[in-house]
């Protein structure tokens, strides 16, 4: 079946404010897929990644963007490496010691957000205390 362009971005959308509710931010890693309640996965990271890419190209339409701004968490960024904030720290912090929890490995986190094995033992540990 053809979905139109409107139905899938609705279907993305959807599977963003189910991944807000659950882990409390709305910037899922790169990598990560969603499943939808109808049981489809979505490559919800990669999604996520092209809705910021698209907004910086100016080619995305102000309903699109509205929608995307009424999520409490949503961010433009952070598009680019630079210093980040508390409170990314804090919502990173904490989704990693949520992926160790549901077992993943210290490497698949790592690979996750981009940071070495030591760093997210030492981020697991000092959550943990």
């Amino acid at each position: 079946m053809h979905m139109n362009h409107h139905a899938r971005w609705k279907k993305y959308y959807d599977a963003l404010v189910q991944y807000e509710q659950r882990f409390g931010d709305a910037m899922p890693p790169i990598s990560h897929v969603e499943f939808c309640s109808s049981g489809e996965e979505v490559n919800l990271g990669n999604w996520v990644s092209y809705m910021r890419t698209r907004y910086r190209q100016n080619a995305l339409s102000e309903d699109r963007i509205a929608l995307l701004e009424k999520l409490p968490t949503w961010k433009w960024g952070p598009v680019r490496p630079g210093p980040k904030s508390h409170d990314y720290v804090v919502l990173r912090n904490a989704s990693i010691v949520n992926d160790h929890d549901s077992g993943m490995s210290l490497a698949q986190i790592a690979r996750e957000h981009n940071l070495s094995r030591q760093r997210i033992h030492q981020i697991v540990r000092s959550n943990n205390g």
